[in-house]
């Protein structure tokens, strides 16, 4: 775990949600709620910073959500304005992550791709949380040039944090147990559905 990115998004956690604005607010929160996952299954958010992808995974529904990030302020902050009893926070990195096998309907990653230090070590990790057939989520809801954009001209932290072709992915995806879905690599969103095998 890179102790620099740690502390990047450590620092940002309490303007988080302000520096998102409500317009990318709503875009996750509208993309989460239709999420095509059992309404009373078990989804484990991986990077959920301060867990707005969380609440609108669980509202209306009988889910609960395992909120994983390696921040610990992100979590706090999180915790502060969404704690329900249907979200269980958890810090964590991506590739250690402290649960049983077979243990998720689905495992989300919203804007967290590019941050993984082991790709290989992350897909083995969601693979193994996942249920046989459960759903994982690979996703920016932007582009992903403007993604790449957004890292090369922030903090040294985040500066190498590249989201690569979606058809590239794909190929370590199904390398690593998964079948691929879904993808999209549009100027609208970066997306791969997958199921495990």
């Amino acid at each position: 775990m890179n102790p620099a990115r740690t502390s990047f998004f450590d620092e940002i956690a309490p303007q988080w949600d302000e520096k998102s604005g409500p317009e990318a607010i709503e875009r996750v929160r509208a993309w989460c709620a239709n999420l095509p996952l059992p309404s009373d299954g078990v989804v484990v958010d991986l990077g959920c910073g301060t867990g707005i992808s969380s609440q609108a995974i669980v509202e209306g529904t009988n889910r609960r959500v395992v909120a994983v990030d390696l921040s610990l302020e992100m979590l706090r902050n999180g915790r502060s304005k969404r704690d329900a009893d249907s979200i269980c926070w958890v810090c964590s990195n991506a590739m250690e992550l402290p649960l049983a096998d077979s243990v998720a309907d689905g495992v989300l990653a919203l804007h967290v791709l590019p941050h993984l230090e082991r790709r290989a070590v992350a897909f083995s990790e969601w693979r193994r949380v996942l249920k046989p057939g459960g759903s994982l989520f690979i996703t920016h809801l932007m582009s992903r040039a403007r993604v790449n954009e957004i890292h090369r001209s922030g903090p040294e932290a985040i500066h190498d944090d590249i989201l690569p072709p979606a058809r590239e992915l794909a190929g370590e995806l199904v390398f690593h147990g998964f079948c691929v879905l879904e993808t999209e690599d549009s100027h609208e969103r970066y997306l791969l559905h997958c199921a495990r095998l």
